[in-house]
């Protein structure tokens, strides 16, 4: 029963208590010495004159308030807020008694407090957050948007919502973001996806996770969606990746150099003593000779190809300092 956990009381028209439930020991009062004690003695000071003045109302018209709240002392210091719903005995056609089912609501007004600070955070961090946040009905139409996705894709916030993907961004990018969230609707499952798209600013990349949002209840009402603009990461993926193949390159060169400086210079050797062997007048000697520029020319090329190495490798101009 209601009243088991509630403090039932009944007072004259004047407020003095001629009965009080045994729930008020639970706040440190005993029934009996609640009884000839004024009511108005146990209301904070901040609440009394209204408790005051409903008191008055109900004995000049006959009728209480529908509900009333503020906030009783506990015998041992300290008030718990409390709702009261009341109503008269009446003699005579006139109110002689006054009869309050009091509810003690501390733990309810607290957890109604604690609430409005958990959706004033979740408000905060929606608004302020730098990654783009939507959120979509089961029909695909837009419900709300932060700040970030506005101002990232170049929309009025105002405008968007009741809107579906295809009456905010081009007919190209609808298809594929209304097949997401249905997939997402339909399986219960977070959807990522990587994707370009061409906005005023230049073409972007974005990463988007969609994921299924519940009621209390557990079943799916819509689609929640954050949205990351990814554009600078692949940029610094692209010069990674740039600057990795010249790296290879370069010690590809560099090892080429190597083996061919070796071969040139037994070449060159080689030619250099048949030359000093054969005599000056012979065709052969001719022929040695021209064997001779042409290894000299091929280090030269080595050369360029070795300083090629240099600037390409990892301590080089095109492979960054270490």
């Amino acid at each position: 029963m209601a009243s088991l956990r509630d403090i039932i009381y009944t007072a004259g028209m004047g407020g003095k208590i001629v009965y009080a439930s045994p729930k008020m020991a639970a706040y440190g009062y005993s029934s009996k010495e609640l009884v000839g004690r004024s009511i108005f003695d146990l209301i904070h000071p901040g609440d009394r004159t209204f408790a005051v003045k409903a008191l008055a109302n109900a004995r000049k018209t006959g009728r209480t308030l529908p509900m009333i709240s503020y906030r009783l002392r506990k015998k041992s210091g300290g008030y718990f807020f409390m709702e009261q719903k009341s109503g008269l005995v009446k003699s005579g056609g006139k109110p002689v008694l006054i009869t309050g089912v009091v509810r003690d609501v501390s733990e309810k007004l607290c957890a109604e407090a604690a609430l409005m600070e958990s959706e004033a955070t979740l408000r905060n961090i929606f608004e302020t957050a730098k990654d783009a946040i939507f959120i979509k009905d089961l029909s695909g139409r837009y419900i709300k948007l932060n700040r970030a996705c506005a101002d990232l894709f170049g929309l009025k916030p105002g405008a968007v919502p009741g809107r579906t993907e295809a009456g905010v961004f081009p007919p190209e990018a609808a298809p594929a973001a209304a097949k997401e969230d249905l997939a997402v609707i339909r399986t219960g499952k977070t959807v990522i996806r990587t994707y370009d798209r061409a906005l005023a600013s230049g073409k972007h990349y974005f990463n988007t996770v969609k994921t299924p949002l519940r009621n209390v209840g557990g079943e799916i009402i819509g689609v929640l969606g954050v949205v990351r603009d990814i554009t600078d990461l692949k940029k610094a993926e692209s010069k990674l990746a740039r600057a990795g193949a010249s790296a290879a390159m370069g010690k590809l060169a560099g090892d080429l150099t190597h083996d061919m400086n070796n071969a040139l210079a037994a070449i060159g050797g080689y030619a250099t003593l048949i030359e000093e062997d054969v005599e000056d007048s012979g065709l052969v000697k001719a022929e040695i000779r021209q064997l001779i520029k042409a290894v000299k020319r091929a280090a030269e090329l080595t050369l360029r190809l070795e300083s090629f190495a240099g600037d390409a490798g990892p301590g080089g101009r095109r492979g960054g300092k270490p």
